[in-house]
């Protein structure tokens, strides 16, 4: 359903239906590996791992946001009505993997993808079945955390995927949108 790398590109997190799974070493894998040539049957290169992290709930992965400024920090957004938690966070991502809801005064709708903010990582913005919302204060006590509704001047329809432009601007490259934030409705 979805994927995100890690600032480096060492580490990819997917998900895929109700589940979680990390797959880290990617770095490692050079050249040459006898795995990565064909016509041998593929096989996982030795440098590669592949975990499988706990979400713990039955709900839909939607969306998958790394923190860019450390990858221990995931958050893991669901779908499907009916349940009262859509937001999950990671602080240990690159370990066990162990997820709290971080739902806070969230209404109970589906929620679609999210973002950790690149200069502030208590920063969350979220895409959900009714706009854009986000929280500076998404490593309080999870009860604490308090949701804004982002919707003014922006129109309250299904939004399923948000974006930043985390590279710096640069003119070799062509980047001069550092920081924006991208909404796909």
């Amino acid at each position: 359903t979805c994927a995100e790398f890690s600032t480096d590109g060492d580490v990819v997190f997917i998900g895929v239906g109700t589940n979680v799974y990390r797959i880290s070493g990617l770095l490692g894998i050079k050249p040459g590996d006898p795995s990565t040539n064909p016509p041998n049957t593929p096989s996982i290169p030795s440098s590669v791992n592949l975990y499988s992290l706990l979400l713990g709930n039955s709900q839909k992965v939607t969306g998958l946001g790394v923190d860019p400024n450390n990858a221990n920090n995931l958050i893991v957004t669901t779908g499907n009505y009916g349940s009262t938690n859509h937001v999950h966070l990671s602080t240990n991502a690159l370990g066990t993997g162990n997820f709290t809801s971080i739902q806070g005064n969230l209404p109970a709708m589906p929620v679609y993808d999210g973002v950790i903010e690149m200069n502030d990582s208590n920063v969350v913005i979220i895409a959900t079945e009714y706009g854009v919302w986000s929280t500076n204060n998404v490593f309080d006590t999870p009860t604490n955390v308090t949701w804004t509704n982002e919707n003014n001047g922006f129109p309250r329809v299904p939004s399923f995927m948000i974006l930043q432009q985390t590279h710096a601007n640069n003119s070799c490259n062509g980047v001069i949108n550092s920081g924006n934030i991208y909404v796909c409705t």
